[in-house]
C-alpha cells in the first residue's frame, strides 16, 4: 500500500465528507477511494469514517488522524516547493490578510519594490476590520498587532510602532479641561479602538507603567477614523508623533499628557507553521530587510 497516497486520499474524503466527492476533485474512480480507506483502516486498525447512506463523518481516531496526515501532507508539499526554490525564483500566488492601517502604511508602499524583485509573485491582499486570521482558507500571512495568543501560530515581528501619545483639539480640551494624570481619563471621552480596549501608559521619567480603561462613547476598529473624530472636537486619541507634527505645529491638536506616553505597539507577520512556501518567505524577509518598525 501506497501510505502516502492513501493518506492523501483520505484527507480529500475527510474534507469533502463524501467518498464520491473525493473521487471527482481527485479524477480518480470511487471505487479506488473506498479501497484505499479499506485498506487504510485495516493497517492502522481502527474506524476512521462513520458511513451512512447520506453522510460521511470522522471518527475520534479518524479526527487524530486526519490532523497528523493534514500535517504531513503539507510539510511534503513544502519540501518540495523548497527543492524546486533551488532551480527557480519564488512565484505564485501569495494572499495576505490585514487590517487597514499595516495595509496602507506598510505593506502596500513596499509592494512596487517587492515586486521589482520577484515579479513571478501574485499579491492578493485583503484589508478586513476585524482580526486578521492566517487560519481563513488559502491565507499565507495574517499581519496582526500583538501580543499572539495562540500556540499553535508562528508570529514574526515585522513592525515597533513607537512614539505613540495622546492627543485633543484645543476646542475639546477648552470645553472638558485637560487631564492632569492618567487616572483624570476617566473622566474624559476616549476615542478607543475596538481592538485595544486598555492604554498602557509609560512616564518618562521615571519609566512607571499605568494601564487605563477609558471611558469611550465611540469605538472603532479604524485608527483613522478615530483621528478623524479626534479632529472633529470628539475625545482624545492616540496618535503617532510623526503623523501628528503637522496637525500640532497648526494648532489643530495638542498633546495631552505630556510626561506620558502610550507603551509601543507591535505587529507580527503571522502563518499557521515555520516551514512557509518560498514566496512567503520572500516577503517576509524583504519586510525584515527594510527594518519596518
Amino acid at each position: 500500500m501506497d501510505l502516502f497516497r492513501s493518506m492523501q486520499i483520505f484527507v480529500e474524503v475527510a474534507r469533502k465528507k463524501s467518498f464520491r466527492g473525493a473521487a471527482e476533485n481527485l479524477e480518480i474512480p470511487n471505487s479506488t477511494v473506498s479501497r484505499r480507506i479499506a485498506e487504510l483502516e485495516k493497517d492502522v486498525g481502527l474506524r476512521l469514517f462513520e458511513r451512512s447512506t447520506r453522510s460521511v463523518s470522522l471518527t475520534d481516531a479518524g479526527k487524530l488522524y486526519f490532523d497528523n496526515c493534514e500535517r504531513i501532507i503539507e510539510y511534503a508539499r513544502l519540501a518540495r516547493e523548497q527543492l524546486t526554490d533551488l532551480r527557480t525564483s519564488p512565484s505564485g500566488l501569495l494572499r495576505l490578510v490585514a487590517n487597514v492601517v499595516p495595509a496602507n502604511e506598510w505593506i502596500i508602499p513596499l509592494l512596487p519594490a517587492f515586486s521589482l524583485r520577484f515579479p513571478d509573485i501574485t499579491i492578493e491582499l485583503d484589508i478586513v476590520s476585524d482580526v486578521p486570521s492566517p487560519l481563513e482558507k488559502d491565507v499565507d500571512i495574517a499581519f496582526v498587532m500583538g501580543p499572539i495568543p495562540q500556540e499553535d501560530l508562528v508570529a514574526r515581528r515585522i513592525i515597533r510602532l513607537e512614539e505613540l501619545a495622546l492627543y485633543a483639539t484645543p476646542a475639546y480640551l477648552k470645553d472638558c479641561g485637560e487631564p492632569n494624570t492618567p487616572a483624570d481619563l476617566s473622566n474624559h471621552e476616549a476615542l478607543r479602538h475596538l481592538r485595544i480596549p486598555e492604554w498602557n501608559l509609560v512616564h518618562t521619567a521615571s519609566g512607571k507603567v499605568e494601564t487605563v480603561l477609558p471611558s469611550a462613547r465611540f469605538s472603532v476598529a479604524n485608527f483613522m477614523s478615530l483621528q478623524k473624530l479626534c479632529l472633529e472636537d470628539m475625545g482624545i486619541a492616540v496618535w503617532h508623533n510623526w503623523v501628528v507634527n503637522d496637525f500640532v505645529e497648526k494648532r489643530q491638536l495638542q498633546r495631552v499628557l505630556p510626561e506620558w506616553s502610550l507603551e509601543p505597539w507591535e505587529f507580527y507577520a503571522v502563518t499557521t507553521s515555520r516551514h512557509v512556501p518560498a514566496k512567503a518567505r520572500a516577503l517576509l524577509d524583504f519586510l525584515i530587510e527594510k527594518r519596518l518598525r
